[in-house]
């Protein structure tokens, strides 16, 4: 039974665990990626911020202080807990995902060693170690078992510094206690720190490293012994048959010296004391190259790795030799310029033909070996990365010419494996073609010495027909599929015609000759057909393999992309350079795809690790391709100067003298010559076919538009950050920076439109995408700040990793975190309550010396430069400031009545003497006095309550100006879509109240209907929303804020006078308190409020209003009403104007004659 056998229990064990194994280092690679910054602890600011909850194993006990100290400093301190919470909240699942990765790499160490044990002791039936060392395919799954092993605890320590890996684990405890964590302490105890580190990388190898590391978990030694007696002499992947030339032999057991150099890690003592061992590695393994890679593509530089042991070290000096290595560098230099001139010669269009191929396949196979075996040796050996290169000798040989190696051997590769899988389709029915042909030929000579064709000078031989006929009859006999057989007696054949041309009657007879000729080129071609196989495909597979070239190719990126910018059609070389590379792929998902059983659990872990791969590959092409959209929008920026500064705008009416003056002919020339440079690179991108990359399609286009999308993402959010920065806080640069930022923005987008055509894009279907996009998520990162628990950017629904939203720092100083939060809040500066008027007539704010600050033009500018996108954001952004403002609000209230008992009996006084607010009770003077004296103070401190009331009022307003400024574009740009969104939304309302009137009738889209959620966002983008109908919080109403509010309104109402031209205004400089913003804030309170708190608390205004006219009159006798009755009911207008207040509430609480004579007066 073979040892692969789905019914051979040992094999397919340690099949599964190698497939495990190429599993778990893709996941490392992964998470590696992604990891967390609070865990790096890099900056001080993270330091002081989570320093006391991100600990590393001085946490466990007999290691450091121990839980309880650490745990107790958190406790002791209430941010800390909190802080704790929302870490937990945040990063939970990322820390599972990196415990399961630790404990899983210790899994497959127990595993492998239960194996062992198990094979050792007899468990499998006739499987024991040597005969699986001795078995090609159990030979190498356990030399990969011990190697995967060895390449997983590497890299993690490569990729996650082992004090993160502590403070990972030492989290994740804290979070889930020790009771969910049954291998806690020898996971601990595997992936600890160990005395290297990736983050600060030291100078010098550490003592003792990686072996020490590596030996964490004791392997049986003879084990390991005899793994690295295979790998040292035996051809394990059967590689020398592909690499026949002796000096190709290093290159040919490449993959194996690679296991090799990870596995002498778990048997030091070699690498120290085994000088003979060590030389037979060295001269087999390394005899002409000392830079390897450990695992796909990951190069060590054995130089460094093995100078600290003597062994090694002293074997790698016969290579490391000044001499050999000049004489390398010679050799691999003088070969460059003759592989280059031989692949260009079967680069050229129609050599490599069906037939050509059929008769040089060695010669070509050769060509493929020379440069695959050249192309390795200098990449790894000249690669700038390379700790310990000898830089003099590699004078003579630059990166441009090993990239220009690169994609000439990979187009070359793609070609031949092109021609010969076509020929290899159609190989049967060619060669059947061939033979049908060759007897053709056979039976028409036949029939010439039959004498019953006629042929000049040939007379009739009865003996040679007959042979022919034979000859004929052998050759429509022979069979395809006994390739053999058929091949042996093809060769028969071909000699037998050969030697028929020694008769007299042939040999004098020039077109019998030619029969035969044709008929040997035929049988020929039949045998070179036969001869050709999936071998050989194979063998190209096998020797154009470049798994070491995985990160190496990153730093030939630059060269890559100046090749395009020379030359936009050498894309089309690179193409094969990408399927190249995509070869890197299939080494991982070998042993995956080949494991039968628990298929669906490997089929995810396939589909996973091939996604990974391929995805990694995708981002390098598109690193790689990403020059040419910056190179569109350099040429994009000139197009803009051009169509910006340098055209004259043509007028409706020119004269015929003028025309020369605006024709502008050689800046049309310069235009139409950049359009035609942008067209070409276009041209250039999509002139690759579409590409599968392991499971992931290359789609040119879509490359191409997302290259343009990242740019341009680039490009606006650079001009959106560095505009909108306001050093001097006024209104006039405040109006300069957004009339800068409409200008830059119009003409990039103009130009982006001219071009669209040119980029085989949609423009202006882009440009909104984007620009929302871009808006959406520096809204959401400012808003983010409000909430309590912390959310990453690149969490954020609108961020992308392949077009990546660019992160600016904010400005030193500033409270806002992004260009948003600058606008945002310059508007607040300049519509500060405390500093301004707003005059609702004028639909503006004013400053106290009467000039206008903000008004229509300020929002109809700030529409036309950060867009209908930017001012839905700048409205969001108010309304979470309301909601903060709101929430401190009802906590100050809470807290101020919570510690003043005093305070709650007087408040209980006035509620219970107010109760009744169609009566006027005359105590009610001396009580309005207390309150506005004893309470107001209390509760208005340095007015502290009022100042929310006026910021709620200040957002509100602006809210609603940027509602209006939205509603006047839509109906200006897009009427059809304003007019059907104010219908639909019409139609809504009146369904929920026919519904709520009559629950039989159904809800509208039913109740889980998401149809809300979505007419809610176009209607707030065409400014059909209300803010101040909007509920922002839930209040409890165990208080009675009508009072409450009613008091804060007599602290404040007294304050102001009447003004013919301002409506109220404050009194005194020092009571600068606008009267709308307080106006529109109680409104807003009192909408989060149950409903009859409104009708109270105007109940409590008419109240007042009607006590102060009755104690005037019959005080003074006089016919007009006091100044506090004036002032309230001024007051109670503004609140009517604001808050569409019905007239029966009011009616209810104020006759109507008392208003109305008011309002004549």
């Amino acid at each position: 039974m073979q040892f692969l056998h789905e019914k051979n229990v040992a094999g397919q064990t340690l099949l599964r665990l190698v497939a495990r194994g190429n599993a778990v280092i893709a996941e490392i690679l992964r998470l590696s990626a992604h990891i967390p910054e609070p865990f790096k602890l890099e900056t001080k600011e993270t330091v002081a911020k989570y320093g006391n909850i991100i600990i590393d194993f001085d946490y466990l006990e007999g290691r450091g202080k121990g839980p309880d100290y650490y745990e107790k400093v958190i406790e002791q301190n209430q941010k800390l807990i909190d802080l704790n919470a929302e870490f937990k909240d945040t990063y939970l699942k990322k820390l599972r995902r990196y415990y399961t990765l630790f404990e899983v790499i210790y899994k497959y160490g127990v595993d492998f060693i239960q194996y062992l044990d198990d094979v050792q002791k007899g468990n499998y039936i006739q499987q024991t170690l040597e005969n699986i060392l001795l078995d090609e395919s159990g030979k190498q799954l356990m030399c990969e078992a011990l190697y995967l092993f060895g390449v997983m605890l590497l890299l993690l320590d490569q990729k996650i510094d082992g004090v993160i890996r502590e403070r990972m684990i030492i989290s994740y405890l804290r979070f889930v206690g020790k009771t969910e964590l049954e291998n806690l302490d020898e996971v601990a105890n595997l992936v600890r720190r160990t005395n290297y580190s990736c983050m600060n990388p030291p100078k010098k190898r550490p003592k003792e490293y990686p072996e020490s590391y590596l030996n964490r978990m004791k392997l049986p030694r003879n084990v390991v012994s005899m793994i690295i007696g295979r790998l040292r002499s035996d051809d394990v992947y059967n590689q020398i048959p592909s690499y026949p030339l002796p000096e190709h032999r290093a290159t040919a057991l490449a993959n194996q010296a690679s296991m090799l150099f990870v596995c002498l890690y778990f048997a030091p003592d070699i690498l120290s004391k085994e000088e003979a061992i060590m030389r037979e590695i060295v001269d087999k393994h390394f005899p002409d190259n000392w830079v390897t890679t450990m695992y796909m593509g990951f190069t060590v530089d054995l130089s460094v790795e093995w100078d600290s042991y003597s062994a090694a070290k002293l074997a790698l000096n016969n290579t490391m030799q000044p001499k050999l290595i000049l004489d390398l560098v010679r050799s691999n230099a003088k070969r460059v310029p003759e592989v280059l001139t031989q692949l260009d010669t079967y680069l050229q269009e129609g050599t490599l033909s069906e037939e050509f191929i059929l008769r040089n396949r060695v010669k070509l196979l050769e060509l493929l070996r020379l440069s695959n075996v050249s192309l390795r040796w200098l990449m790894l050996h000249t690669r700038r990365a390379s700790p310990k290169i000898i830089s003099e000798y590699m004078k003579t040989i630059s990166q441009p010419d090993i990239l220009l190696l690169l994609l000439k051997t990979a187009q070359y590769e793609f070609n031949l494996k092109s021609a010969i899988n076509a020929i290899l389709e159609k190989k049967k029915e060619k060669w059947e073609e061939a033979r049908k042909e060759a007897v053709e030929r056979v039976k028409e000579l036949s029939e010439v010495f039959s004498g019953s064709k006629a042929l000049s000078r040939v007379e009739k031989n009865e003996k040679l027909q007959a042979w022919f006929d034979k000859i004929s009859g052998q050759i429509q006999a022979l069979d395809f599929e006994d390739q053999t057989v058929a091949g042996r007696r093809i060769q028969q054949m071909m000699k037998a015609l050969e030697e028929v041309e020694i008769f007299h009657q042939i040999e004098t007879n020039i077109p019998v000759k030619n029969y035969l000729n044709e008929t040997r080129l035929l049988l020929g071609k039949m045998l070179r057909i036969l001869n050709i196989s999936q071998d050989v495909l194979v063998t190209i597979n096998l020797v154009s393999e470049i798994g070491y070239g995985r990160e190496i190719v990153e730093e030939y990126i630059p060269e890559m992309q100046e090749r395009i910018k020379a030359d936009p059609s050498s894309v089309l070389l690179l193409r094969s350079t990408f399927l190249k590379l995509a070869s890197i792929i299939q080494n991982p998902l070998d042993r995956i795809s080949q494991v039968s059983s628990g298929k669906e659990q490997m089929l995810q872990e396939f589909m996973a690790v091939s996604e990974y791969y391929s995805s990694e590959l995708i981002d390098f092409v598109r690193r790689v391709l990403l020059i040419v959209p910056e190179m569109m929008f350099r040429k994009l920026s000139q197009i803009i100067n051009i169509q910006t500064n340098e055209f004259k705008e043509v007028p409706v009416k020119i004269e015929k003298e003028e025309i020369e003056k605006y024709a502008q002919l050689s800046i049309r020339n310069k235009l139409s010559l950049l359009t035609y440079e942008v067209s070409q690179f276009t041209e250039g991108i999509l002139a690759l076919e579409t590409t599968l990359v392991g499971v992931i399609q290359i789609d040119p286009k879509q490359l191409l538009e997302e290259g343009i999308r990242k740019i341009l993402v680039r490009n606006i959010s650079l001009h959106l950050d560095q505009t909108l920065r306001f050093e001097n806080h006024s209104v006039q640069e405040f109006m300069m920076r957004l009339e800068q930022l409409r200008r830059v923005l119009q003409g990039f987008r103009n130009s982006f439109n001219y071009l669209q055509d040119y980029m085989n894009i949609y423009g202006l279907k882009v440009w909104q995408e984007e620009f929302q996009r871009i808006i959406n998520f520096n809204v959401e990162q400012e808003c983010k700040r409000f909430l309590k628990k912390v959310h990453e950017g690149t969490k954020s629904q609108y961020q992308s990793k392949i077009i990546p939203i660019p992160v600016y720092p904010p400005i030193k100083g500033d409270a806002s975190g992004n260009f948003i939060g600058r606008v945002a809040r310059e508007l607040l500066t300049f519509t500060d309550p405390k500093t301004t008027l707003y005059l609702h007539k004028m639909y503006a704010w004013y400053s106290r010396d009467e000039k206008e600050l903000v008004g229509i033009r300020t929002f109809d500018l700030l529409i036309d430069s950060i867009g209908v996108f930017g001012v839905v954001g700048l409205t969001k952004f108010y309304g979470f400031l309301i909601v903060k403002k709101l929430q401190t609000f009802v906590i100050s209230t809470r807290t101020i009545l919570g510690k003043d008992k005093k305070l709650n009996a007087l408040l209980e006084t006035f509620t219970s003497s107010t109760e009744v607010k169609s009566t006027i009770n005359p105590s009610l003077t001396k009580l309005y006095m207390e309150v506005t004296n004893i309470a107001g103070n209390i509760l208005d401190k340095d007015q502290h309550l009022s100042t929310i009331i006026s910021e709620i009022g200040q957002y509100q307003l602006l809210r609603r100006h940027l509602a209006n400024i939205l509603n006047f574009k839509c109906k200006l740009d897009s009427n059809g879509l304003f007019c059907a969104l104010e219908i639909l939304n019409s139609a809504l309302i009146n369904d929920i109240q026919a519904h709520y009137r009559n629950p039989d009738k159904s809800y509208p889209g039913g109740e889980q209907s998401i149809v809300f959620e979505e007419i809610g966002e176009y209607l707030e983008s065409a400014g059909l929303n209300d803010p101040m109908g909007k509920i922002y919080v839930t209040i409890t109403a165990d208080l009675d804020f009508a009072g409450i509010l009613f008091i804060l309104l007599l602290k404040q109402v007294s304050k102001f006078t009447f003004d013919a031209q301002l409506g109220m205004k404050p009194k005194k400089e020092k009571n600068l308190q606008d009267d709308a913003p307080f106006a529109v804030g109680l409104l807003t309170v009192m909408q989060q409020l149950h409903s009859s708190v409104l009708p109270s608390f105007i109940g409590l205004m008419g109240q007042y209003i009607r006590h102060n006219i009755n104690e005037h009159v019959e005080s003074n006798k006089a016919t007009s009403y006091p100044p506090e009755a004036k002032n309230m009911l001024l007051f109670l207008e503004i609140l009517t104007k604001f808050g569409s207040i019905p007239n029966t509430i009011i009616e209810d609480a104020i006759p109507a004659y008392i208003r109305s004579d008011y309002l004549i007066k």
